[in-house]
């Protein structure tokens, strides 16, 4: 799976903690909403990379094992569920089958998988608790509300995805409350509130995307959530006929499903039913209505619960039906049809790296990147400044042996760009020779503003390399 300076940000940021003997992270700027502090870079991520030396391949490997913990967690839900282990390993196969399309924002480190392991062990507590009819756990209350903290100080969607579903199913649609419960549900709900405050007023954070009403919620959100969805369940990109079968089929399991809880004595399914739809839907109206998800296919990595929402909701069925099992079959056979689209694309001859929108990007181990840093090497370029799209991911894949920091131009001057970074990479300016441009990509780093430097400080030599342009000086002066 191809990396990127997003998800190489708990690579840095544990040899930051490690090899610099930064501990408590000073002066280094994470992303209030979601840091994957406790979620991804403590229990999974922290050990593995001082013990690999940073090596970037283990968050590759760490990914794949936090998503098969979270197919055993909520397998094991399937079958707390309907106590049948035919539906549980029937979800396992699903999700371990998963289109390779779908499976890049499963996969993918730091793109919400520890949370949705986190979601799926919070679940599961929360189930027991509310369908239980002995005394009141009071040690696994403790553990869910130290975990729901822990896992909210890292990532903020968990909000939407848990805590709010939860609440309005005690609150509204849950008819066995007791004074333990209520205190219960109120000290959890309280501690989310006091973790929100923490994170707004004590996490150190640049740039953050606001949370605002999107202006294109039909001709921006909507298509976005419909492509995202899909794609996420199926592989397909566009609705085609396989991809609308699958689709058909989920909502036939949802209203199937919202019909039977009305009815069914389960007490851990109609829980489990009601909060899958309740969170399905406060899921998608946040992303239907937000500007965070106008942005490209990348939010896509927001709707991963509703899409494993999706997966669960057919795995709860009773199999011994024979209209539930074909429906299944389909599934799986469309899924298959999926994969082998997508590897039959992947080996023809007009689906090559330099194609725009492909996937081969996504599989390719970063080639360019590793291209550049045996040319930075070859040429004695160590020290220097490139867009953030092009500093962290060639740090982390060198280990450290070529140093691009992170800029944007203001005005013809060079400024820090401190998204996803620490204040002390800033600090040393003398050694820093060259800038790197991209010129397919340059989110952060406008052309324009590029001429506009170089005009005052002209080059003593560039290199072109693919897409890179190269500008070697002297010294580059950082301010500020």
């Amino acid at each position: 799976m191809n990396l990127n300076s997003d998800t190489v940000y708990l690579i840095w940021l544990s040899n930051e903690f490690w090899s610099h003997q930064n501990h408590l992270l000073n002066g280094c700027y994470l992303n209030s909403a979601s840091n994957y502090l406790f979620t991804e870079w403590v229990p999974f991520l922290l050990i593995p990379q001082i013990i690999s030396n940073f090596d970037p391949s283990v968050v590759r490997i760490m990914a794949f094992i936090i998503y098969i913990l979270v197919i055993l967690v909520f397998s094991i839900i399937v079958f707390i569920t309907t106590n049948n282990i035919i539906n549980s390993l029937f979800f396992a196969a699903i999700m371990a089958n998963l289109n390779f399309g779908g499976s890049i924002y499963y996969l993918t480190p730091a793109f919400h998988i520890g949370t949705l392991f986190f979601s799926g062990v919070l679940l599961l507590l929360l189930i027991k608790f509310l369908s239980s009819e002995e005394e009141f756990p009071v040690f696994q209350s403790i553990l869910f509300i130290i975990l729901l903290d822990l896992s909210l100080f890292s990532d903020s969607i968990l909000i939407v995805w848990l805590v709010v579903p939860y609440l309005i199913l005690y609150l509204f649609l849950f008819d066995k409350k007791n004074k333990e419960l209520n205190f219960f549900i109120f000290l959890s709900a309280f501690s989310a509130f006091f973790i929100g405050f923490l994170k707004i007023n004590f996490i150190r954070n640049f740039n953050n995307i606001p949370l605002e009403i999107s202006p294109r919620i039909i001709d921006g959100n909507l298509n976005y959530y419909l492509d995202s969805l899909l794609f996420l369940t199926t592989g397909y990109e566009k609705v085609e006929l396989a991809a609308l079968i699958i689709a058909l089929i989920y909502i036939f399991a949802l209203l199937s499903h919202l019909a039977r809880s009305s009815i069914d004595k389960n007490e851990k399914y109609h829980i489990l039913i009601l909060f899958l739809i309740i969170s399905f839907i406060i899921t998608s109206v946040s992303y239907l209505i937000f500007g965070v998800a106008i942005y490209d296919m990348a939010t896509a990595r927001y709707l991963i619960f509703s899409a494993l929402s999706l997966n669960l909701s057919i795995s709860l069925f009773k199999f011994e039906t024979g209209r539930y099992a074909i429906l299944i079959s389909i599934i799986i056979i469309v899924g298959a049809l999926s994969n082998y689209s997508f590897l039959a694309n992947l080996t023809s001859n007009n689906y090559t790296l330099e194609s725009e929108n492909n996937f081969l990007k996504y599989f390719n181990q970063n080639q360019e990147e590793n291209e550049l840093i045996k040319f930075l090497q070859t040429n004695n370029l160590t020290n220097g400044y490139g867009e953030y799209w092009d500093s962290n991911i060639i740090n982390c894949l060198s280990r450290e042996s070529i140093i691009v920091r992170p800029i944007t131009i203001r005005d013809g001057e060079i400024i820090p760009f401190r998204l996803l970074s620490c204040e002390r990479w800033f600090d040393q300016k003398a050694s820093s020779k060259f800038l790197i441009y991209n010129t397919k990509r340059n989110v952060f780093l406008p052309e324009k503003d590029l001429d506009l430097f170089l005009n005052k400080n002209p080059s003593q030599r560039v290199f072109n390399f693919r897409n890179y342009k190269i500008y070697v000086f002297d010294n580059i002066s950082l301010n500020d």
